[in-house]
């Protein structure tokens, strides 16, 4: 038997960036001291749309098929989750680089040089594996 089905993959993938989401933008709003309720509105606004177009269509995708691969397998566990999400993030970047810049840098590999997207990388991906545990235990008790 899987220790966890579909259902609780696509759950625990969809609430992973959420934490950082919600960190990210109080951060935006906390240091532009903008604490009206348009500006507040707009931030969390804008932040829910880079989750739907940035997470949702190219993240989610790889990050079920490699997850849904390693349960079968019985191998889906923290560490194969970093694993799995620095190579989807080594692989997406590019394509979110042309998406948002427009270009790459001048040594292409500089991209990979961002050291804090590695931080956010672990950051979602224990979040990630969080959220699982979290619904396995809800579903067991």
């Amino acid at each position: 038997m899987h220790q966890y089905n579909k259902k609780m993959i696509i759950r625990a993938l969809a609430l992973a960036p959420i934490p950082l989401l919600s960190i990210s933008a109080l951060g935006i709003i906390i240091f532009n001291a903008e604490f009206n309720l348009y500006s507040v509105a707009v931030i969390f606004l804008a932040h829910f749309l880079f989750y739907l177009l940035f997470y949702g269509l190219l993240v989610i995708p790889f990050a079920y098929i490699t997850s849904y691969f390693l349960v079968r397998k019985n191998r889906l566990n923290l560490m194969s989750i970093f694993i799995c999400a620095t190579v989807i993030w080594i692989l997406i970047s590019p394509i979110t680089r042309l998406i948002f810049v427009g270009s790459f840098p001048s040594p292409w590999w500089h991209i990979y040089k961002i050291y804090s997207f590695y931080l956010m990388i672990l950051f979602n991906s224990f979040c990630y594996w969080l959220g699982l545990e979290w619904l396995r235990r809800k579903q067991i008790g």
